[in-house]
């Protein structure tokens, strides 16, 4: 598996995650985590690296830590 690949797999996990926390039981949110977890189950039968599940927690919360802080640095104008 090449950077790209885990990366997109991390990806996946994070969105999965996201969608947890989200309010709502809607038919969008259930495909959207169905497709997403299909590309998951593809991504590790390509995954020719071991990620431990300490790991991937790790790699899980330093990318969900990064994009936190990203979106919280993003300045919002209010719409008049």
């Amino acid at each position: 598996m090449n950077n790209l690949e885990i990366k997109i797999f991390v990806t996946s996990l994070l969105l999965v995650e996201l969608l947890d926390e989200t309010y709502g039981d809607t038919r969008y949110k259930h495909k959207l985590k169905y497709h997403i977890r299909e590309l998951t189950k593809l991504l590790e039968k390509l995954n020719n690296i071991v990620i431990n599940d300490d790991e991937l927690m790790g790699y899980l919360s330093d990318v969900g830590n990064t994009l936190e802080e990203a979106v919280n640095s993003i300045e919002y104008v209010e719409e008049q």
